[in-house]
C-alpha cells in the first residue's frame, strides 16, 4: 500500500522528495520492509536516554541500505514544565533526551538531520487512563508549554544549533 501511494503522489508531483515514516518500523529484531521506500529513509525515535538503542538501530538501517540518508522525523520526551530533577517528566530529563539525542544524530554521517517533536504541547484526543503518557489529553512533549513559555529544552536546543560564533561564552562551555 505504502508503494502505490509513493507512486500516485509522484505522478502528481515528481519534482518533490517523498518518505514513509511511521512510529511503529522498527522492534528490537527486526525491521519495517517500508524503509526502502520513498526518497529517504525516515524514522520516529523515542528512545528515551536509551541512545545506544538508537545507534544500533540507525547503524542497522545503514548496513541494510547504505546508499540511503535517514531522517530521523521525531524525536524528544515529555516533560511538565516546572517539573525539576532528573526523572523522567522532567524538564531536564526531556533536555538531556534532546541534547544526547541530537549529538548522535550529528555525528552519523548518514543521517541528514533530525526533528524534535514537538515545539509546544497541545490537546490530544484523550487517551485511556493507565496509558504510557504523563498526561491523558496533553501531549507534553513540547519545548515550550501550552501558554509559550520556555522549558528547560528550549535553552538546550538553542546551544546545539548555533554555530560556535553565534554562541555566547555562557554557551560555549555547555
Amino acid at each position: 500500500m505504502i508503494s502505490e501511494l509513493i507512486k500516485y503522489v509522484k505522478e502528481i508531483d515528481s519534482t518533490r522528495p517523498v518518505t514513509y515514516v511511521s512510529n511503529r518500523i522498527y522492534d528490537q529484531d527486526r525491521l519495517c520492509q517500508c524503509l526502502d521506500l520513498g526518497d529517504f529513509t525516515s524514522i520516529n525515535a523515542y528512545f528515551g536516554l536509551e541512545t545506544a538503542r538508537l545507534d544500533k538501530v540507525l547503524e542497522k538501517i545503514h548496513n541494510l541500505f547504505p546508499s540511503r540518508a535517514v531522517l530521523v522525523t521525531e524525536f524528544g520526551d515529555e516533560a511538565i514544565r516546572g517539573i525539576h530533577g532528573g526523572m523522567k517528566g522532567s524538564e531536564e530529563y526531556q533536555a538531556e533526551v534532546i541534547k544526547r539525542t541530537w549529538n548522535l544524530i550529528k555525528d552519523k554521517n548518514f543521517v541528514m538531520g533530525g526533528l524534535v517533536w514537538s515545539f509546544t504541547d497541545y490537546w490530544h484526543q484523550p487517551r485511556k487512563l493507565g496509558s504510557t503518557y504523563l498526561n491523558p489529553t496533553y501531549f507534553l512533549h513540547g519545548i515550550l508549554d501550552a501558554k509559550r513559555t520556555h522549558k528547560e529544552s528550549f535553552k538546550v536546543l538553542r546551544r546545539l544549533y548555533l554555530t560556535e560564533n553565534e554562541q555566547t561564552s555562557e554557551e560555549k562551555e555547555f
